[in-house]
């Protein structure tokens, strides 16, 4: 299940359309799940909600709030020397 997640959070991500999001989704239920008759044209509905989500790949220290950073040995010497 997390492979499956994943790979449409991936796409997402990345900004794939409809028909690309709707293959990874077949190739998902074949190989995955086992369907034998999977056909990417049923999958689009699927695929135009989940694009509607609001996905963004985020950056963890970009929600830090500003703070100083601490002096280090190395910013000490090099401030001294300018």
């Amino acid at each position: 299940m997390s492979t499956y997640v994943g790979g449409v959070y991936r796409l997402l991500v990345s900004g794939a359309n409809v028909h690309e999001l709707a293959e990874h989704l077949a190739q998902v239920e074949t190989e995955a799940l086992g369907f034998s008759d999977t056909d990417p044209k049923m999958l689009i509905p699927i695929a135009k909600k989940l694009l509607k989500f609001n996905v963004k790949l985020e950056c963890p220290v970009a929600r830090l709030p500003n703070r100083r950073l601490q002096p280090t040995a190395a910013n000490a010497i090099m401030s001294r020397r300018g």
